[in-house]
């Protein structure tokens, strides 16, 4: 073939709308921009001269095939020249003319030309043999014309590595976010290259967690340490509390069960399902709810211990930030606040309440703090309030279970008791009227006392309106039962009298414990009269036995013993019960007094508190005798507004009768 029916050839010959040159230009083009080298090394990512050569070849192939061979709108075919030594073809072209190629003819007769390829699918097999071998030999020539303009590159091995450092300096790192609770791997998804890079970033936080167990148990025990050494401090006598102490230790081991078993369920389909909720997770524990149980049940300083351990112990356990624990502490310092006094056990549910605001508001703050937006911050905020709201009601529903397991009485509880329809307190009423007088009057009494002296006031009233109810039993020997019936002592010697009298602290025990009430109320009935003297029936036996004596002339008169005329005690040991103690004596001496001022009750309580300090009454109290001062203040006040005077009211008739004065003009 001549130069000049190549390139004929070559110009008129299309392959995917483009002509041989075009094409080639466009291969060259691609192949330098790869870059081409003689031999490259494995880490470079260059075409080495062979493999580009073979590229081009197929290329070459695809452009052959697409040669037009016989056009029948100009009755052409390919030169003779080209296609001389390709007998069969050759023979097989010249049937086009005659048409003696009738299979071949009647499957293209409808086009317009026929291409190289489909002589090779549908001609015979001499003339696709023959085709084959012709599209071969033309693939090469024009592969190795296009060869000759390959550019082969040399690597400088030293400037590409200096290049690529400075390429790789000069990019932005690639930073892949993965949210908190987002799913890494699902069971039956195909494992891409990204998965598997976040997966074994997975693995090295997981082991740098096991590194963390050290440091956790670590937090764990200085947290503990600087417990006992609280309580060492400010309340040394807790640890002799053991329904207290036991409440305590319960209560943080069960939030802390409670927190771990909502975050094992994090790890299960309930949670893996969704990653919104894993992310929710450590907005989901009730941390407020030892705090809250520990304030109700035992006092504000052991609750706000309970706050600060359980708080830390979360964190160590879910490994969070300072912002996490300064959120958590503030809920669980807000629960503790609004649990103070409650009388009303729906005020559990209020201060769930107040704890979850409290949660919400802070979780808001830390999410715009930390610029994520304010769908993330909005989720947290309201997790954190269901939960809490949700951790009043669990509380609510473990208080009776805590006070029947631990015999302790909360506010509630108490509250619940000054109901005057209470059983026992309408059949005082009824079997011992004066009693049930004297009690409401001392639980006035004790109730304004425990409010100066920061008390328990609701303790107080409950305790004042029982502590007599084993008069019940023998109304009729006590005074303020007696009316008009006479005095049944007189019928008695003073040591049966005394033993009477002091029967009343057994009898009532004995009705406090038929009834169920709570162990603080039967320890009030049992310490109110201490270990005091029943002074009349006393000084009454020592009367008698002088007189016994005085006949016969004994100048050594026998003493009756004085501990049948005391009571069994104990003595006083809390401050509710001394207040009520003292309340108690108090109210009934000052019924005695012929006329009611200022300085006659002052008096009787300087004479009531000073005989019950000598006698050693408070010796085994924690109250202070500033306390105590404070006390019989309050007790002053209160006596004077209980037994005021009267005006007396003119006589209405008397006065008609007589409008006007005798001597009136």
């Amino acid at each position: 073939m001549s130069e000049d029916e190549a390139r004929a050839l070559l110009s008129t010959s299309i392959m995917r709308g483009e002509a041989f040159f075009n094409l080639g230009n466009k291969l060259l083009s691609q192949l330098h921009l790869t870059g081409v080298v003689k031999f490259p090394s494995v880490d470079q990512k260059f075409l080495s001269e062979s493999n580009a050569s073979a590229r081009i070849n197929s290329q070459m192939i695809e452009f052959a095939n697409s040669l037009v061979v016989y056009d029948h709108e100009n009755n052409t075919r390919l030169s003779n020249s080209l296609i001389d030594e390709y007998h069969f073809l050759s023979s097989y072209l010249k049937g086009f003319d005659t048409n003696s190629t009738s299979d071949f003819t009647e499957v293209l007769s409808g086009k317009a030309s026929v291409q190289l390829r489909e002589i090779i699918e549908f001609g015979d097999e001499n003339a696709s043999f023959a085709a084959q071998e012709f599209r071969n030999d033309i693939a090469g020539e024009l592969g190795a014309f296009l060869a000759k303009g390959l550019r082969l590159r040399s690597i400088d091995r030293k400037a590409t590595t200096a290049a690529q450092e400075r390429a790789i300096a000069d990019m932005e790192p690639t930073v892949i976010s993965v949210q908190e609770g987002e799913i890494i791997l699902r069971r039956g998804d195909r494992v891409t290259a990204a998965d598997l890079e976040k997966y074994q970033e997975y693995l090295d936080l997981a082991l740098e967690d096991s590194v963390l167990l050290p440091k956790r148990i670590f937090v764990t025990i200085v947290t503990l340490l600087f417990g006992v050494v609280y309580i060492s401090l400010v309340l040394p006598k807790f640890w002799s509390d053991g329904p207290r102490s036991n409440i305590v230790a319960l209560s943080i081991v069960s939030n802390l069960g409670i927190s771990r078993f909502i975050m094992e369920l994090g790890e299960t389909e309930l949670f893996g399902e969704s990653p919104i909720l894993i992310g929710l997770l450590p907005y989901l524990l009730p941390i407020a709810f030892a705090p809250m149980i520990v304030m109700i049940t035992v006092g504000p300083r052991m609750a706000t211990l309970t706050a600060i351990m359980t708080c830390v112990f979360h964190a160590a356990m879910q490994e969070i930030g300072i912002e996490m624990l300064v959120g958590s502490l503030c809920t669980a310092l807000v629960g503790v606040y609004f649990c103070r006094e409650v009388r009303l056990r729906g005020s559990v549910l209020k201060a769930g309440t107040m704890a979850g605001i409290t949660g919400g508001v802070v979780a808001l703050g830390i999410g715009f703090a930390s610029g994520t937006g304010w769908m993330v911050p909005f989720n947290h905020a309201l997790a954190s309030f269901v939960v809490a709201v949700f951790t009043g009601a669990l509380v609510l529903g473990a208080m009776p279970l805590i006070e029947k397991v631990f015999n302790v009485a909360t506010d509630a509880t108490l509250f619940e008791l000054t109901d005057y329809n209470h059983p026992l307190l309408r059949k005082m009423q009824v079997e011992a009227p004066g009693t049930y007088h004297h009690s409401l009057m001392v639980a006035n009494l004790a109730e304004d006392a425990a409010l100066v002296v920061k008390a328990n006031p609701t303790l107080c009233r409950a305790c004042a309106l029982f502590h007599d109810i084993g008069k019940m039993v023998q109304p009729n020997y006590f005074t303020e039962n007696q009316g008009d019936f006479g005095n049944p002592h007189n019928r008695q010697n003073p040591a049966m009298s005394a033993l009477i009298i002091k029967s009343h602290v057994k009898e009532g025990l004995e009705i406090a414990r038929e009834n169920r009430l709570p162990k603080v109320i039967r320890d009030v009935i049992r310490q109110h009269h201490g270990t005091t003297l029943v002074k009349y029936f006393y000084f009454q036996a020592k009367q008698k036995s002088k007189q016994a004596s005085l006949p016969y002339g004994d100048s050594e008169m026998q003493e009756p013993d004085e501990s049948t005329y005391r009571y069994d005690g104990p003595r006083p040991r809390f401050k509710e019960s001394a207040i009520i103690f003292f309340a108690d004596s108090v109210e009934a001496a000052a019924r005695s007094l012929p006329k009611v001022t200022h300085h006659s009750v002052e008096e009787l309580l300087d004479s009531i508190f000073q005989d019950r300090l000598e006698d050693g009454q408070l010796d085994e109290c924690p109250l202070t005798l500033e306390e105590v001062a404070t006390i019989k203040k309050s007790f002053l006040k209160t006596t004077l507004n209980m037994l005021h005077s009267r005006i007396e009211y003119p006589d209405e008739e008397k006065d008609s009768r007589h409008p006007f004065p005798k001597n009136a003009g």
